[in-house]
């Protein structure tokens, strides 16, 4: 098993665009990374229904940079690198899950082995959100990696 990997986000203010990634990773030169899960929360009151979609990018992507942390304090430094409120997304390259996501409860993906998304060296995956929101919300959440 590789290094493991967790990118944590607390109370990002996601705005009413229709077209961004909440976030997105990028594999390193030398490493690919395979997505063990994700879990998002909502602070809305509303029960709003939005559009997201795992997939891949073929192009970098610009956001907040988020601090990745190893799950095993003596491993490494990650070579891959996390963002959040990329309000640019890159050209879609394979959406890998969809979901209509009733914010009142969480997000929670969670792959068995066999089904586990692998991003190849200097990939991107992310998770995009392609409907418009009533209006500024706050999420939270944490996606869990591996690098091989």
């Amino acid at each position: 098993m590789g290094r493991m990997i967790v990118g944590a986000f607390s109370g990002i203010s996601v705005t009413n665009d229709a077209d961004q990634n909440i976030w997105a990773i990028t594999a390193g030169s030398a490493n690919k990374i395979k997505i063990h899960g994700f879990e998002l929360y909502s602070a809305s009151i509303v029960a709003e229904i939005l559009k997201l979609e795992l997939r891949r990018e073929s192009t970098a992507a610009a956001g907040t940079a988020v601090t990745e942390e190893n799950l095993d304090e003596d491993d490494t430094a990650p070579t891959a690198t996390m963002i959040t409120l990329d309000i640019s997304p890159g050209t879609p390259d394979g959406i890998l899950a969809a979901y209509q996501w009733e914010q009142l409860g969480p997000l929670i993906f969670l792959p068995t082995p066999e089904i586990q998304p692998v991003v190849q060296e200097g990939g991107r995956i992310v998770l995009n959100l392609n409907s418009v929101l009533g209006a500024t919300t706050l999420m939270s959440g944490h996606v869990y990696w591996e690098e091989l």
